[in-house]
């Protein structure tokens, strides 16, 4: 009996831990799903890319590696949408987008606590991960249909599979993380900078290891260019499509007076790119992160990038990730969106264009949690336990209420215009799909706000 009982107080601390993992992955899924095609109650302009790109994937209307809308994304990263369309219905349609982008942000989170879990104890990863997967910046794109989250999957993945080529040396990890690099490189333009830090990971092993890091390297972009090859094809035959959206955001290409400074003056405005990029992502100042018409959409206006806690945590972490090894995988992070997303394109700090960072931001939260965590098991600071506890709910806590007040508020519908409100999306949803199954390109928000417009479509029986 005795014997019976110690091997129950030896599993004591797996059965709490495996508690608290479900319960972390649970309230994420939760906190995604929960009033999934009521909240928000508007549909952008962006999540109507989302919407219409599988219909037409669907109508026969594109091909895998047709460039999309803007130009920088081919269809083929809509055909998880598209195939969600299909089995749950063209009139489910909305649930299907949405559901899709909540499949993808699990995912990355599970990828980013077996990640951290290579560095971390298993409370630090989950706790981590928890604060990560409550982020009021993150779940913004978590409940909408928005292709930013699937790049972060893809990018977390790619990361992910690297670490297990280098641990275990196995060429087949080499192979498959080059198939993984041509899917980040096909995905949303802020999350390609995990396929710059992976090669730049790669090319320090090669000055480390030679010969058999180099054969590996080799493998790796072999892999990917073959996997890339239909994606090149179709930038080479649509450049002009392909790069129109890079240069409408480039601001070497600003014509007109931006933030009041004149075109001419491009040092002024590179100072002012460099000191507002500073602020948004480094000081997390809560004053710039609602310039420029996208932010306004993406976060609270007024507030930080990350809840005042996870701030402090962050500071200690980088502090402290100077002393590991691994940290400089996404110190490269921080450092290629500071200087060719941020820097270089207008209308920043832009959150959406930021999202690869949100992992580097709470692997550097893990460091800081880490370094508090083995203080409180050195000194035997057994009361800071109670507190801790407290700490690892109220954060999570917190930063949801703070998206769920945003995004519920008049304020939220309003910087999303124009957009279709969810009591007219049904019509929306009927006439888009109407229009476009007479192989037409699909009309816009701002064709639909039109009055004129709206009677032609709701008068036309058929098209």
């Amino acid at each position: 009996m005795r014997s019976f009982l110690n091997i129950k107080k030896k599993k004591l601390p797996d059965l709490i831990f495996f508690t608290f993992l479900i319960f972390v992955f649970g309230f994420a899924l939760f906190i995604r799903i929960w009033k999934l095609t009521e909240t928000p109650s508007v549909i952008n302009g962006d999540e109507q890319g989302s919407l219409v790109h599988p219909w037409q994937i669907i109508l026969g209307q594109l091909k895998p590696f047709d460039l999309t809308h803007d130009g920088s994304i081919p269809a083929i990263v809509y055909y998880p949408k598209a195939l969600f369309v299909v089995l749950l219905g063209i009139e489910n349609s909305l649930l299907a987008a949405r559901l899709v982008s909540v499949i993808f942000s699990m995912g990355a989170l599970i990828l980013f606590y077996l990640i951290l879990l290579k560095e971390f104890s298993r409370w630090t990863s989950a706790v981590a991960t928890l604060f990560f997967a409550s982020s009021y910046w993150l779940l913004n794109f978590s409940r909408l249909s928005w292709i930013s989250v699937d790049g972060l999957f893809w990018g977390l993945f790619f990361y992910f599979l690297q670490q297990k080529a280098l641990l275990s040396g196995q060429l087949r990890y080499y192979a498959l993380s080059g198939f993984v690099a041509s899917l980040v490189a096909a995905n949303y333009m802020g999350t390609r900078i995990y396929l710059l830090a992976g090669i730049f990971l790669l090319i320090t092993q090669v000055f480390k290891k030679k010969k058999k890091a180099l054969y590996n390297f080799l493998i790796f972009i072999l892999v990917f260019v073959l996997s890339s090859l239909p994606l090149i094809n179709s930038v080479i035959k649509s450049k002009e499509k392909f790069l129109l959206r890079a240069n409408t955001l480039s601001v070497f290409n600003i014509s007109s007076d931006y933030y009041g400074i004149r075109p001419a003056d491009f040092s002024k405005i590179l100072s002012h790119q460099v000191i507002y990029t500073f602020r948004g992502f480094a000081l997390f100042d809560g004053r710039v992160s609602g310039e420029g018409f996208e932010n306004k959409r993406l976060i609270p206006l007024g507030k930080s990038a990350v809840s005042p806690a996870i701030i402090i945590l962050y500071y200690v972490g980088l502090a402290l990730a100077i002393k590991r090894k691994r940290s400089s995988f996404w110190l490269f992070i921080l450092v290629i969106n500071f200087l060719l997303v941020q820097v270089l394109s207008v209308y920043i700090p832009a959150w959406a264009r930021g999202i690869g960072v949100l992992p580097s931001i709470y692997y550097f939260v893990a460091c800081g949690l880490e370094e508090i965590l083995v203080i409180v098991k050195k000194k035997g600071l057994t009361f800071f336990v109670f507190g801790l506890l407290v700490l690892f709910i109220v954060i999570p806590y917190g930063d949801f209420q703070t998206y769920w007040q945003w995004v519920k508020s008049e304020e939220f519908v309003q910087f999303q215009e124009p957009a279709v409100k969810m009591i007219e999306y049904e019509d929306w949803q009927k006439l888009q799909w109407r229009w476009m199954s007479g192989a037409r390109h699909p009309f816009t928000h701002y064709q639909w706000q039109d009055k004129s417009f709206r009677e032609y479509l709701e008068d036309q029986q058929s098209f």
